[in-house]
């Protein structure tokens, strides 16, 4: 054997001084060059098709192809397991200097464990490695413990098992990996590419595509695992059951960022998180997935805290075999605790109810800066329905164009049983549809709206069922209501509404029209990131008009209301189109506004 030491420094995680042996020039095969290395020590494979199935027998090696960064290298260098087991095995304690860089792990198949790597009670770090094709095949349909079976390997996870292990996967890609069973319904078998059990487990710059599974079409994750996946793609995954794409109950942490969910389909099409004690996505997209009945990007089932922020979520749908078509087209929340939703945009999500959001249970639900375009509830709540909420707050959010065939074109709030109490502030609800009430149908349960603007919302813009309590105040609502306080019946003024436009225009009544008393003491800014309050008070809906506001009786924009403007008012005398000469705001200009005119005379504020 050839054995020569050597320092290389790479894109692997770390600086890497070693004796190198490579195979076949040094060692026959992988698994003999693995038995003849020490701690540190480097194995190479050279390119070609490895018909092996190997162990690293608890030492902490580097395991790659000749060059882990070349996708032609990586494609080149096959482990092939050729059906008959896991392909790699790192179960004795092989620690933090494990790193598998640059291989094709193909064709690994077995019985209640992961065709292609095990790892137990081990750190590796996986470096720009493929898993093809691997299978975790499940024979038996009978109860079992999903963690261990008589064996003592965990079940699920066609690519990888990680039990009791700390996991990095970096720039890798999971294709095509399933978890197979001769059985209709099974109990908590996942994990078509990764199983992951009371382990924390990294995934960066991954790829997960056309893996399966009953649970976790991708990522299978429980009993308190910590899992973090940045920067992923998460394409055309499956589950016959919970998380199309990525699974997780029972964990401490669930972190998502910046990762793309598209074309993935389960209960829970991308994410089905289960009594895990926190989620948090941040800065992801989710496109076309389809949702089994529920969530079709995202199922919260009692999640303590769940966080989702400047995510997109656009066209996902759900579907269910009856009449009932589904619930929450894009997301379903049913969790006593606390769930926060951020900076999010829902456009042309669709569902049976709940077009973009459907909130069957919630301690504490907030929108905060979302906009709901387009999406579209065949029953109930175009943009969102609301069954039971202990309190449920939509803040600086637009809701434009959603559609229902029933009721609440924009959102439905009803109580089925418990208590549903919801608030409304600074928000945009505009030219949504239904057949009864375009804007918000309100049934059974409390409600409060300030500083809001309703406006073209077909047939009606808010319905109160006799006997409820919904309470409006400081708010801008097409045809008024028979009951609330300051509400005004004025045309908004938006600034292109016609184009989806609902900034105000600098003649709009909405401008310093809200009552600072409703305002969130941490409301520091609206739907378009600028300051929230200019002037001399809040504006209606989710935006802050930024510029000066129009001082109505300045005919000539002078600054200040003086003679030459009651001179201007009378040429403009019935004219309907110098809003600045419109003192009153009446819609034309008359004898009124030289009276109001009077009332305002001096410099504009």
């Amino acid at each position: 054997m050839i054995r020569s030491a050597v320092c290389v420094v790479a894109a692997l995680p770390s600086l890497v001084c070693a004796g190198v042996i490579n195979v076949p020039a040094d060692q026959p095969t992988i698994q003999a060059g693995i038995d003849a290395a020490v701690a540190g020590d480097e194995v190479v494979v050279a390119p070609g098709v490895w018909f092996e199935r190997i162990d690293l027998l608890g030492k902490s090696i580097t395991l790659r192809s000749v060059d882990p960064d070349d996708p032609a290298t990586v494609d080149a260098t096959i482990i092939d397991g050729e059906e008959n087991g896991t392909v790699i095995t790192c179960d004795s304690g092989e620690g933090e200097g494990t790193i598998v860089a640059g291989l094709t792990i193909r064709n690994g198949q077995t019985d209640y464990g992961a065709g292609g790597m095990l790892c137990v009670g081990s750190s590796p770090v996986l470096y720009r490695c493929v898993f093809r094709d691997n299978n975790s095949i499940e024979p038996d349909c009978f109860p079992h413990d999903p963690v261990t079976q008589g064996s003592g390997l965990s079940s699920g996870g066609g690519a990888l098992l990680c039990v009791s292990s700390d996991t990095a996967i970096i720039g890798c890609r999971f294709i095509d990996n399933n978890v197979i069973e001769s059985c209709t319904f099974s109990s908590d078998r996942g994990g078509g590419a990764i199983s992951n059990v009371g382990s924390t487990l990294v995934v960066t710059g991954s790829e997960f595509r056309g893996c399966e599974a009953s649970y976790g079409g991708a990522v299978f994750s429980r009993d308190g695992g910590s899992v973090t996946i940045v920067d992923s793609t998460f394409d055309d995954n499956t589950s016959n059951m919970h998380g199309g794409a990525v699974y997780s109950s029972y964990d401490d942490l669930l972190v998502l960022e910046q990762c793309v969910f598209r074309n993935n389909v389960g209960r829970g099409a991308a994410i089905y998180a289960l009594w895990t004690d926190e989620m948090a996505v941040a800065d992801c997209d989710f496109e076309s997935n389809r949702g089994l009945s529920f969530g079709g990007a995202i199922y919260n089932l009692r999640v303590q805290r769940a966080e989702i922020t400047g995510c997109d979520f656009r066209s996902n749908t759900t579907s269910h075999p009856t009449l009932f078509f589904g619930e929450g087209g894009a997301i379903y929340v049913w969790s006593e605790f606390e769930t926060v939703i951020r900076d999010c945009v829902f456009e042309g999500n669709e569902s049976g109810t709940g077009g973009a959001i459907y909130v069957r249970i919630a301690g504490s639900c907030r929108l905060v800066d979302c906009v709901m375009r387009g999406n579209t509830a065949g029953e109930r709540g175009g943009g969102m329905y609301i069954e039971r909420a202990e309190t449920c707050g939509l803040t600086n959010c637009l809701m434009e164009n959603n559609s229902a065939g029933i009721r609440g074109g924009a959102m439905m709030c009803v109580q089925l049983s418990g208590f549903t109490f919801v608030t409304m502030t600074s928000c945009t609800v505009v030219n949504n549809h239904a057949e009864d009430t375009g804007g918000i149908y309100e049934s059974a349960s409390l409600m409060f709206v300030s500083n809001s603007v309703f406006w073209g919302n077909e047939e009606e813009q808010i319905h109160d069922t006799p006997g409820n309590s919904t309470i409006v105040v400081d708010s801008l609502i097409e045809g008024g209501l028979p009951t609330g306080m300051d509400i005004l019946e004025l045309d908004p003024r938006f600034v292109d509404e016609a184009g989806g436009d609902f900034r105000l225009a600098p003649d709009s009544p909405a401008i310093d029209a809200g009552d600072m008393v409703n305002l969130p003491m941490d409301l520091t800014t609206d739907l378009a990131g600028d300051p929230r309050v200019v002037g001399g008070s809040v504006d209606l809906g989710a935006y802050e008009f930024q510029g000066a506001a129009l001082c109505v009786g300045d005919c000539d924009e002078s600054g200040t209301v003086d003679f030459n403007d009651l001179v201007s008012m009378l040429f403009e005398f019935g004219n309907m189109s110098d809003a600045r000469c419109d003192a009153d705001e009446s819609g034309s200009v008359d004898f009124n506004d030289l009276v109001a005119a009077l009332f305002v005379f001096g410099a504009c504020d």
